[in-house]
């Protein structure tokens, strides 16, 4: 079976380009070759690690050589590690250092970025948001006070574009291995001084493709690189300094989200109680290390981010669509669009709605339907894929599903409608004039005057058909479904991908 295995990853791999052309570059190797030196455009990434300290002055002096070096190589963007700002010798030293988002350091890297025209990933800058005690007008002590380990995108006119707060704290006792591990048999207590942050950052275009930004320790934890994909990250950062399980972490983010993954890194001994790991590297989507520098001292990296390959390895492992969330719920919390086949039928009570004729969105969990009896234009239902009656019936995840993929269709058929209003109407049970015994809600854009008054659009749905609501014909449906599944799936794609439109 290993055999079989390897042997099929092997013929996978052979259908895919290769990938990428890495120049690594160390400050003590001189300058970048002729061939290294010549641009692959905005597509190209500078991969930086350092060797910092507490001088804040030596480490911007060294983070800036390497991004004129990487600007000169014509790279688009450059990714600086964790702690570019400084690395503190003692837990007082780090808070008393911490300057706000608007001090020296960061207007230094914001300047920097509108000299070289480069976006820069700032791995992470220690941030407070307010002076350091002995800053303070009264003398006051912040004896609980703790900073923001933050991670800055930066864009070419020095505005910053993103910035992400580290989530996961690095609270742990890392055990001693016997095997020179630097990092062995120390307790490590982040939270003691550094505040957690409480969002994700979003997903930000640049040069190089759409970019999601998290730190270090972060990378032990596979559903926040999973929820930067289904939020249409296609290269994940990691900037670091790191001690144990870089290598196999690092790959298996790349690996299981289909990114290119880009971990900047500190290296060396910072000081007698801290030693980085080093080893900044580029990984691409099926898990190759593309770019790799040494675990002793600062140094430039090179690759060229190939953002067609990710989409060939993406499309021949659609593992993103093959994903069971009927079983268990998405990471971010997104919708994700399920092709539609032409030949289904989907249930609705006693009767079967024909996909082609129909159906127009669809997830594992919820359907959309364009109506039979349509009281106004633009009037759906949202269904459950599983057939009951009442809402209590459903599941947690198929109510939030059911629910989201309300609130999609509503703003999708809003922006067609050309409206910002909508009403949504589900009658639990026939007394409160369920008419098909299959739980369900209408979606319908409003207009002005529609409805004279307001609120009988509620008796109208309750209405037996009338003479002037006639069933439509399957032909008039299959038009509509067309018109409408145009809104939810990019028209390139024949209907076998399920990608939502941008």
């Amino acid at each position: 079976l290993n055999f079989q295995l390897s042997l099929c990853a092997r013929r996978f791999q052979k259908l895919l380009p290769t990938v990428a052309a890495a120049a690594c570059l160390s400050r003590s190797n001189g300058q970048l070759s002729e061939s290294q030196m010549t641009s692959a455009g905005n597509s190209l990434a500078a991969l930086v690690q350092l060797h910092c300290t507490n001088n804040k002055a030596r480490n911007f002096a060294q983070a800036r050589g390497h991004i004129l070096s990487a600007a000169s190589a014509g790279a688009g963007i450059v990714f600086l590690p964790e702690c570019t700002d400084y690395v503190a010798e003692s837990v007082a030293e780090s808070i008393r250092m911490a300057e706000p988002i608007d001090g020296p350091t960061c207007s230094d890297y914001r300047a920097l970025a509108r000299e070289t025209g480069l976006w820069l990933s700032i791995g992470s800058l220690h941030l407070r948001d307010q002076p350091a005690a002995d800053e303070q007008p009264n003398g006051a002590t912040q004896g609980a006070e703790r900073i923001s380990n933050s991670h800055l995108l930066i864009d070419p006119e020095g505005r910053i574009a993103g910035r992400y707060d580290k989530a996961h704290m690095f609270d742990v006792q890392v055990p001693g291995d016997g095997g020179g591990n630097p990092g062995g048999g120390r307790s490590f207590l982040e939270s003691r001084y550094t505040k957690p942050g409480d969002s994700l950052a979003p997903v930000i275009d640049t040069p190089v493709g759409r970019v999601g930004l998290a730190i270090c320790y972060d990378m032990r934890f596979a559903e926040l690189a999973i929820g930067m994909r289904e939020r249409g990250a296609q290269i994940i950062t990691y900037p670091s300094a790191f001690t144990a399980h870089w290598s196999a972490l690092l790959r298996a983010r790349a690996i299981e989200t289909q990114c290119w993954l880009v971990a900047a890194a500190q290296a060396g001994s910072h000081n007698p109680r801290r030693h980085s790991y080093g080893h900044a590297c580029i990984i691409d989507p099926w898990g190759k290390v593309c770019a790799e520098l040494d675990d002793k001292s600062d140094g430039l990296a090179l690759c060229q981010i190939n953002l067609k390959y990710l989409e060939q390895v993406r499309a021949g492992m659609p593992v993103m669509q093959q994903r069971r969330l009927d079983l268990y719920p998405s990471v971010s919390g997104q919708l994700h669009l399920l092709p539609i086949p032409d030949s289904a039928e989907f249930a609705f009570g006693p009767h079967r709605l024909p996909a082609s004729e129909q159906v127009f969105c669809l997830t594992s969990l919820s359907f959309a339907a364009v109506n039979l009896r349509p009281i106004r234009p633009h009037h759906t239902l949202v269904c459950p894929r599983r057939s009951v009656a009442m809402l209590s019936e459903l599941t947690p995840l198929e109510r939030a599903d059911l629910f989201g993929l309300a609130e999609l269709v509503a703003f999708r058929l809003r922006q067609l409608a050309g409206t910002e209003s909508c009403s949504f109407s589900l009658q639990d049970g026939p007394l409160a004039g369920q008419s098909v015994p299959h739980v369900h809600i209408h979606v319908l854009p409003r207009l002005p005057g529609d409805f004279q008054p307001n609120d009988s659009v509620y008796t109208a749905l309750e209405a037996e058909p009338k003479p002037e609501r006639p069933n439509r014909s399957a032909e008039e449906m299959a038009k509509e479904t067309a018109q409408f599944r145009a809104l939810f799936y990019h028209q390139d794609t024949n209907n076998t991908t399920g990608r939502v439109v941008e």
